[in-house]
């Protein structure tokens, strides 16, 4: 985005971006002339006690008023659109109450110099675009003059020599409007092209770190899956588990993620995948020990309940470079605690009820099903009637009595034999 040619449409981006920019500063510039043009009571009273009363009206009764009304229409919807218009109205209406003052005044006076301010404040203060600038003050110097010759007794050449300083005053004006103008316009491309290059830098960074999160994925589930090949009972366990836990975390309702502070869609996005990573500290289990044909003995037992931990430590070392990858931050709350029971008897840390994150309670009911409908060096595969009653069982103790409820209730209506029974390889969204 080197360059941008202000067609109509750029042009209203450009307005969009001066109100933005403009509307709070304008609003104070306008409190801070409401509050200076009221205290000029203080030379009416000592200058021109005679016509207090009428300066009072022209000050607190007509201008003051004008110019808090705008402040509180500027917080209107429809001001953004008339925005020009209404600075343009109280710009003139403060220049036609000095200019009340002036010839109100009998003889040369000291409100000459108002104009000046109301001037200064069209021109610099409250953000007049050029040509609105030059109209009203062209507006002014009209009403001045036709005024001064029509209704006062001034002489010619008072009214001419006054009006000159403020058209010389004018033409300053006009070349400082132009310049915040320009200087507007040139600040907004810059600020178009500064934030058109971040966000091409941040494209570039976020296609990175998907990259990195990819490339962290796909060495994480081969080595799930070498874990898996290690051990040839399992079949395709992992398969399953992770199109089972998406199914029962589908059919978990909203209020269960809020109470445990999870989006629920991004946590469907990642629990198939993730529920694969709760066996993947097995890669470290002996084969003689996995792959045993007999029951384990006490120590075995306790080498095998190491693997939480080595898998959690394992994804622990990619979370470093996966930067908020709910991915492995979920493979490691699964890793580490699905084989703690609700009712605290399980490993590695022995926690128990809601202190279990909710991915592992998942992962902890459909990996126990999984291993009773299947074939273990121990036992022969259950009937999906007899598992499923294993599992009714260990409500309360073992598992999450509402998880392993609605699990209970997916299980029996399902009509899927390949997942709930026969083996027959699902497909991963992976």
């Amino acid at each position: 985005m080197d360059s941008i040619k202000f067609g109509s449409e750029e042009e209203k981006l450009l307005e969009e971006y001066s109100y933005s920019k403009n509307i709070i500063y304008v609003r104070k510039a306008i409190i801070a002339c409401s509050i200076l043009y009221g205290g000029f009571v203080i030379l009416d009273y000592f200058l021109y006690p005679e016509l207090i009363r009428v300066f009072m009206i022209i000050r607190f009764g007509i201008v003051i008023p004008s110019f808090l009304t705008f402040v509180l229409l500027s917080y209107a919807k429809f001001f953004k659109k008339y925005n020009q218009l209404l600075t343009v109205f109280i710009y003139f209406l403060g220049g036609i109450g000095i200019i009340a003052m002036i010839y109100l005044i009998e003889g040369l006076n000291y409100y000459y110099s108002g104009l000046f301010l109301i001037f200064s404040a069209g021109f610099f203060l409250i953000k007049l675009k050029l040509i609105n600038s030059i109209i009203t003050f062209s507006l002014l110097i009209l009403v001045f003059v036709t005024v001064g010759l029509v209704y006062s007794d001034y002489a010619l050449l008072d009214i001419l020599a006054h009006t000159f300083f403020y058209i010389a005053f004018g033409i300053i004006g006009v070349l400082g409007s132009y310049h915040f103008e320009n200087y507007e316009k040139h600040q907004y491309i810059q600020e178009m092209n500064y934030y058109g290059e971040k966000i091409d830098l941040e494209k570039q960074i976020v296609e990175q770190l998907k990259e990195i999160n990819t490339t962290n994925e796909i060495t994480i589930f081969s080595i799930a899956k070498l874990a898996e090949s290690r051990d040839t009972f399992t079949g395709e366990h992992l398969d399953r588990v992770g199109r089972l836990c998406l199914m029962l975390s589908e059919k978990i309702p909203e209020n269960i993620y809020l109470q445990n502070n999870i989006q629920k869609q991004k946590f469907l996005k990642s629990i198939e995948l993730a529920s694969v990573l709760h066996d993947i500290g097995k890669i470290s289990i002996s084969d003689a020990i996995l792959n045993k044909p007999s029951k384990l003995t006490s120590e075995e037992f306790e080498i095998v309940k190491t693997h939480s931990m080595i898998g959690a430590n394992t994804l622990m070392s990619f979370e470093d470079n996966a930067i908020h990858n709910i991915f492995i931050s979920l493979g490691i709350e699964i890793s580490k605690f699905h084989h703690e029971k609700w009712d605290g008897s399980g490993y590695p840390t022995g926690i128990s009820g809601k202190n279990i994150p909710l991915s592992a309670r998942i992962v902890c009911i459909v990996d126990v099903f999984d291993a009773l409908i299947s074939v273990r060096p121990y036992k022969e595969k259950y009937s999906k009637k007899k598992s499923l009653a294993i599992i009714r069982e260990g409500i309360g103790n073992h598992f999450d009595p509402l998880i392993a409820e609605i699990f209970l209730n997916l299980a029996e209506k399902s009509q899927n034999e390949a997942l709930f029974w026969k083996w027959k390889r699902p497909t991963m969204n992976l």
